[in-house]
């Protein structure tokens, strides 16, 4: 494997973490130069960014989406809820009522 190869698998690794700055200041320099050199790389981060923002797109769908079913799952529960409550006092006051009698 040459030394090309090599770096640009070093810096596909490394990518993520550079992009949340969790890189040493050296590491950052070399990929920052890296990246100037190499076109492929290049082309890489273009592609990395536009993935991670089709990705977080969908994430965000999807969690509007649960968010949607988990306020329906919790309407139904406080209906059925309330609907026992409620027949839990009307069977009091009839058994009251009854035994009044």
């Amino acid at each position: 494997m040459n030394k090309e190869i090599k770096q640009c698998a070093a810096f596909k690794d490394l990518f993520p973490s550079y992009l949340e700055d969790m890189v040493e200041e050296e590491t950052k320099k070399w990929m920052e130069e890296h990246l100037t050199k190499c076109e492929e790389c290049g082309n890489f981060e273009g592609n990395y960014k536009e993935c991670s923002k089709i990705q977080e797109v969908g994430s965000n769908e999807s969690t509007n989406t649960k968010y949607e079913e988990d306020k329906k799952v919790i309407k139904r529960a406080r209906i059925i809820l309330t609907a026992g409550m409620a027949a839990v006092v009307l069977l009091a006051i009839w058994t009251s009522v009854w035994i009044l009698m």
